[in-house]
């Protein structure tokens, strides 16, 4: 199940169809041929209104279809969610689609108050705080790799900066 931050905007997914009957990638379907709905956390399924993308890459919009590529990625398409789908209030979305003779896969979507992104953004911004109220020394105990007789050295570890808090071990 994906993650999305409540309120999120502009989501586009990939769903996969097969023929029901042969089990083999369903091909040349349009947003018409397509009926969606949406269902909230403790809320009644609300349908979805398809329209078409003029091609994969175009910009998102809500209801939007297309197949990616009937020649090299059978069965695949992709499915823009409707903005309303992430607005908070709920827990969770389930976005369905059905086409006549053909299994879609879900849309399973739990919705949360802070992503992974939203995290590593206040550790780095805490870490470049600290860093630049205070001296820090990172020691790691090895600068230098010797052979085994204790004289010749294999491998001399140098520390640069960057200057944007990252320190770089390169070994030379």
């Amino acid at each position: 199940m994906r993650s999305i931050k409540k309120g999120s905007t502009d989501q586009s997914f990939f769903v996969y169809a097969v023929d029901e009957v042969s089990g083999l990638p369903a091909t040349g379907l349009g947003h018409s041929d397509i009926t969606a709905r949406c269902v909230r956390t403790r809320s009644a399924a609300i349908a979805i209104t398809m329209a078409s993308l003029a091609t994969v890459d175009a910009e998102h919009n809500d209801g939007g279809f297309i197949e990616i590529d009937a020649a090299n990625c059978n069965g695949w398409y992709r499915f823009d969610v409707p903005d309303a789908a992430f607005v908070a209030g709920a827990d969770a979305v389930v976005i369905t689609l059905q086409a006549g003779g053909v299994l879609l896969s879900a849309i399973r979507v739990q919705l949360v108050d802070s992503t992974a992104d939203d995290v590593y953004s206040e550790v780095h911004l805490s870490k470049a705080m600290l860093a630049n109220k205070r001296i820090h020394t990172i020691s790691t105990g090895v600068d230098v790799i010797k052979d085994d007789d204790g004289t010749t050295t294999l491998r001399t570890m140098t520390p640069t900066t960057s200057g944007d808090d990252e320190i770089t071990v390169t070994p030379s």
